[in-house]
């Protein structure tokens, strides 16, 4: 989340397709829940979608892999 919180000037200006992994290891380490995670890319109009390409529109996230781009 350090790292999404840091490059919010990358993710405003470029915006870069990312690859999000969220494991419950991390989440626990930093008290945040996947959709803490979701939120702050989402804030920056970033769409989230399965691996398959597939939306994931307003359902809550889980621990797994996302693909996340720009959503005009």
């Amino acid at each position: 989340m350090q790292v999404l919180k840091g490059a919010s000037f990358l993710l405003r200006e470029y915006r870069p397709v990312v690859m999000i992994s969220i494991h419950p290891i991390h989440r626990a380490h930093q008290g945040l829940t996947p959709n803490d995670v979701k939120a702050e890319l989402t804030k920056h109009r970033y769409a989230w979608f399965y691996p398959d390409d597939t939306p994931v529109g307003s359902a809550n996230l889980l621990l797994s892999e996302y693909l996340v781009r720009f959503s005009p």
